[in-house]
């Protein structure tokens, strides 16, 4: 039979997917409010219990469960439940007596990922560092065209006002700048036309 907690796991599972099968519909923002108010709970409580398990001690909780281990599927079943969270003490001490080395190495597989998703909760995980990391640099690229692009207009606009610049001039300077650095060869090209042109009107 299963336990408690597994039945549980297994209906929200089954919840969720149906609803994502369902997609998009009406009262879909408020479920989504609703499971993350869920999963808030849930995360809390397992704090909680994480806690207390701490508090306790672990020796204590692994004295209490040996009878228990065995009746439950020969301390397999009972390792599982400790580490899930509902008959926390109870299992681990079933498991460790039945499997021997093989309910150590499961015991210290669970202690891992509970770490990092304690790690993944306060966002201290790799993945979230990486993302932190881009984002910053995407910022400071942006802000650098800012102020490159500002710092161009200002110049545009002091040698219009000094009149030192020709129309045709400032023109090229623009595709130039559209260009940002295009091949020189392209650009001795174009001066030599454009001094053609105002040499043959006059």
């Amino acid at each position: 039979m299963k336990k408690k907690w597994q039945r549980r796991r297994r209906r929200r599972r089954r919840r969720r997917r149906r609803r994502r099968r369902e997609g998009e519909g009406e009262g879909k923002e408020e479920e989504k409010e609703k499971e993350k108010g869920k999963e808030r709970r849930r995360r809390r409580r397992s704090r909680r219990r994480r806690k207390k398990k701490e508090r306790r001690g672990e020796g204590e909780g692994e004295g209490e469960g040996e009878g228990e281990g065995e009746g439950e599927g020969e301390g397999k079943g009972g390792g599982e439940g400790g580490g899930e969270g509902e008959g926390e003490g109870k299992g681990g001490g079933g498991g460790e007596g039945e499997a021997g080395e093989g309910g150590e190495e499961e015991r210290r597989r669970k202690e891992e990922k509970k770490e990092r998703e304690g790690k993944r909760e306060r966002g201290e995980g790799e993945g979230r560092r990486r993302e932190k990391e881009r984002r910053r640099e995407e910022k400071e690229k942006e802000k650098e065209k800012k102020e490159k692009k500002e710092k161009e207009e200002k110049e545009e606009k002091e040698q219009e006002e000094e009149g030192g610049m020709g129309r045709r001039r400032r023109r090229r300077r623009r595709r130039r700048r559209r260009r940002e650095g295009g091949e020189e060869g392209e650009e001795g090209e174009g001066e030599e036309g454009e001094c053609q042109q105002m040499i043959s009107p006059t």
